[in-house]
């Protein structure tokens, strides 16, 4: 009787001691996947923006494009422009530049009789937080200017 009462407060003993070992691991595992969460990768909240503007007037116009605002909770992380922009034959595009001051420089695309086409296509890095509006300028020496631009990024969800 005395050998069997023996034998099990051994057992319940190492049960005790393997299973402190083994708990706290498991415990932890359950509680990190419970905190982890992805909120910053580029693919999960893709943001795309398409605005576009007419100008007139001269001999040096400008005109501001207001893209989607920044949803609450959100900040947006602003990754590339691209413009399109249809000024009178021999007009001058000057640059497009957004909210935070980043200035791109136009391409000259194509010269057609009655326009000239000049485009932009850049990739930048501009972050915008919640309720703002991001904003690209575009500047000419023209009588007339149309301009289209796509703004393209991913929003981060805040905590």
């Amino acid at each position: 009787m005395k050998n069997r009462l023996f034998t099990l407060a051994a057992a319940l003993t190492l049960a005790a001691v393997v299973g402190g070992f083994y708990a706290a691991p498991v415990l932890a595992q359950a509680v990190k996947a419970a905190l982890v969460k992805n909120v910053d990768e580029r693919g999960r909240v893709p943001y795309q923006s398409a605005a576009a503007c007419s100008a007139s007037g001269g001999p040096a116009i400008s005109c501001d494009i207001l893209l989607t605002k920044v949803p609450v909770g959100t900040r947006l992380v602003l990754e590339h422009i691209s413009s399109n922009n249809q000024l009178p034959p021999g007009a001058t595009f000057y640059t497009f530049s957004t909210t935070h001051g980043t200035m791109l420089p136009p391409k000259l695309f194509a010269s057609f009789p009655g326009s000239t086409i000049w485009t932009g296509n850049d990739d930048l890095l501009e972050y915008f937080e919640a309720g703002e509006t991001p904003k690209v300028s575009v500047f000419a020496t023209a009588t007339s200017l149309t301009a289209n631009v796509l703004a393209t990024g991913y929003l981060v969800t805040l905590p």
